[in-house]
């Protein structure tokens, strides 16, 4: 029996022991299993964050490249749109030297004709000059300048030649005496510029010693009202005013409702609004013209006009600057007004001329739907024309002033 006892102690004490020597070895295996799964967790977390990371990498990179491709797509545009303005301007510029000599301007028995409307600085055109021969008694033909800082002329009873001194415009006119009365006068416009592309052999070297670059372009308005079918013109310079380069290159934003050609004459085809653009061919410098095309009969824009006409013609420090521009003149000199809009001159004007009866005006403003440049020679009495107070350079047009009108457009 004691022999029993002692078996079944001795067995369990074995099972006991047994017992404790495997709970240590289960328990390491269930705890590195869990450091299995953690770290299997981590390295799938890893793998997702750098597949991310890549992705993200080469979305950059794609982004990047397609960046990079636009920029040389546009460049190449770029390029290309000069490279063609560049070759427009240089084929337009044989055109005009092969076709710009002008046709006969005529008013009565005498009549003229310049060889080139624009000539280049210190150069040369000739003008010819052709009276009725039924004309009879002693003839002589005076010939002038409206800028003799733009331009000067020197003639006889056979001719003129007209030489470029400054970049700018000028009025050319002849007036024929028979007998020492005045008996009939006609004038043509003359444009100077760096751009030379007509007229005789040159004078001499750029007075300005050297080449002067483009720093900017302006335009004479940034908003242009024309009625369908009619055109007007937007006048750009490039500056400094003595700039080597004065090429500039027009474009229209919207060629269905305004055209434009390669002189800045835009021409109402639609109802709509454009916006043409000045860009100097030196420097790619712009300005723009926000331009509306409207029916004729619209009363809107007669509105609009006198709107206009008000806020700019009337505008007293416009009419306070042209009598100060009198005023402050060179001796003999002529004050260039030019506008794209309607103008107008009022009793300051009148007086400051009065004060200065040495000193003309070369005005540029719409007529009709046209553009016009109206010389008013020194000495010029203005006050007939006042009305209240003002008056508009239109108003000359109705008139029998015997002032030098030239149509531009």
């Amino acid at each position: 029996m004691l022999k029993r006892v002692l078996r079944f102690f001795t067995g369990a004490l074995l099972v006991a022991l047994l017992s404790l020597a495997v709970c240590p070895y289960t328990a390491v295996s269930v705890h590195a299993e869990e450091e299995s799964l953690r770290d299997q967790r981590e390295r799938l977390e890893r793998e997702e964050r750098e597949q991310r990371e890549r992705e993200e990498r080469e979305k950059r990179e794609r982004e990047e490249a397609e960046r990079a491709e636009k920029e040389q797509r546009e460049r190449e545009e770029r390029e290309r749109e000069e490279r063609e303005a560049r070759e427009r301007e240089e084929r337009e510029r044989k055109e005009r030297e092969n076709s710009d000599v002008g046709s006969w301007q005529k008013d009565g028995v005498l009549s003229i004709r310049i060889g080139y409307s624009h000539i280049g600085l210190e150069k040369s055109t000739d003008v010819e000059v052709r009276i009725d021969p039924n004309v009879s008694g002693k003839k002589k033909v005076i010939w002038e300048s409206s800028n003799t800082n733009v331009a000067k002329v020197d003639g006889d009873d056979s001719g003129a030649r007209v030489t470029g001194i400054n970049s700018g415009s000028a009025t050319i006119t002849a007036t024929l005496y028979v007998d020492g009365n005045k008996r009939d006068w006609v004038a043509t416009g003359v444009s100077v510029g760096s751009d030379y592309y007509g007229g005789g052999s040159s004078s001499g070297s750029n007075s300005s010693g050297g080449y002067a670059g483009v720093n900017g372009i302006t335009v004479n308005t940034s908003y242009l009202t024309i009625f369908k079918g009619l055109a007007a013109r937007v006048y750009a310079a490039v500056t400094p005013g003595n700039a080597s380069n004065q090429g500039i290159t027009f474009g229209s934003s919207n060629s269905y409702v305004a055209a434009v050609d390669a002189f800045g004459n835009v021409l109402g085809l639609n109802p709509g609004s454009a916006i043409i653009t000045a860009r100097s061919n030196e420097g790619g410098y712009t300005a723009i013209v926000n331009v509306v095309v409207v029916e004729n009969a619209s009363t809107d824009v007669t509105a609009l006009n006198n709107q206009l006409a008000l806020s700019a013609g009337r505008n007293p420090t416009f009419l306070y600057a042209l009598a100060s521009s009198v005023l402050t003149a060179p001796l003999g000199g002529t004050v260039p007004l030019t506008a794209i809009m309607p103008m107008s001159f009022d009793l300051n004007v009148v007086n400051a001329l009065r004060m200065r009866p040495d000193v003309s005006i070369l005005a540029t403003f719409p007529y009709q739907g046209h553009m016009v440049t109206m010389a008013v020679p020194a000495g010029f009495d203005l006050t007939p024309y006042l009305d209240n107070g003002y008056a508009d350079w239109s108003v000359l047009m109705t008139k029998k002033t015997g002032l030098p009108v030239i149509y531009l457009n």
